[in-house]
């Protein structure tokens, strides 16, 4: 059995994502539902509340925000656990 002691948060697109994908790229749009479903999952330090995590996320937010593009790779999505 495998336990992680943490939070986690799900980051989804919105419609600017979506226009901005499709503005870059107009030969092969994405629709909004595109950017709703399989999203990543990041993995946060336990109990540090909810405050802190969304300034983990606004601080690392350049990381995050090219980590959904590439793909991601676990170095990458440590930033959060460090608060970079």
């Amino acid at each position: 059995m495998f336990f992680i002691a943490g939070d986690a948060v799900i980051l989804k697109g919105k419609h600017p994502l979506v226009d901005w994908i499709n503005s870059h790229d107009a030969e092969h749009p994405v629709g909004f539902s595109a950017v709703r479903t399989d999203c990543r999952v990041y993995l946060l330090p336990e109990c540090i509340g909810p405050d802190e995590a969304k300034n983990r996320i606004e601080t690392n937010f350049d990381v995050l925000f090219e980590n959904e593009l590439v793909g991601g790779t676990p170095m990458n999505q440590c930033c959060l656990r460090t608060g970079r």
